[in-house]
């Protein structure tokens, strides 16, 4: 990746770039800017502290880059979650057992039905495995012993911010995506605390720009 300079367009080459002190100095002018400033002017994807209370874990392996979101585990809101969804579907099925209804109607019935049974499930054991290379971003989900597996590539990854998830209650309920120009968008962190995805997005946006200029 090149960058330009904002002063003259002139390019910015990997050798005027100096990631460790996180600076750059156009060749053609001679200014220097911060490499941070290229980013993004959105105060959303400011580096910021990692959250006391968050478990993601950030770990650099072999030149790739690991984030983990760890499966929750029962919570206040599982229980709700897993509660409300046993009810849903036992008198779902009591209706349908009983109804002389057609078949799409039931059909409703039922995808409702598995569909709030599915979000009880993830809420608790999904876990989440983020990972950033020089070439490639890799997103692994597990759930229940089932693994989905999508690869992009790092230089198609145009944007990184929150998005709505789904809504609950008439409310949003809030992700993290990353908007790629090439292939569907990756989404992922619905059951995070907002101070985690803003801190988490500012992570990604580090991340994606060191392995974009190591190159």
């Amino acid at each position: 990746m090149k960058l330009i300079c904002k002063k003259c367009d002139s390019p910015i080459e990997g050798t005027n770039i100096n990631i460790s002190q996180g600076v750059c100095q156009c060749p053609s002018c001679n200014e220097v800017f911060k490499i941070a400033s290229f980013l993004s002017s959105d105060e959303t994807v400011r580096r910021l502290p990692k959250p006391v209370f968050t478990k993601i874990t950030i770990v650099d392996n072999y030149g790739e880059t690991r984030i983990t979101i760890p499966k929750k585990g029962i919570t206040g809101l599982s229980i709700f979650l897993l509660f409300f969804t046993s009810f849903l579907n036992v008198m779902t099925w009591a209706f349908l057992m009983n109804s002389d209804a057609p078949w799409w109607f039931k059909f409703i019935f039922v995808s409702i039905g598995v569909g709030t049974a599915f979000g009880a499930l993830t809420s608790i054991y999904l876990k989440v495995t983020l990972i950033l290379a020089s070439q490639k971003v890799k997103i692994v989900k597990d759930l229940l012993g089932f693994r989905i597996v999508k690869n992009r590539s790092l230089n198609d990854l145009e944007e990184i911010t929150q998005v709505v998830m789904y809504t609950q209650n008439y409310q949003p309920v809030y992700g993290i995506g990353l908007i790629f120009s090439e292939k569907s968008d990756l989404k992922f962190g619905s059951g995070l605390k907002e101070s985690e995805r803003l801190w988490l997005i500012g992570e990604i946006y580090e991340l994606k720009y060191k392995y974009t200029l190591k190159r």
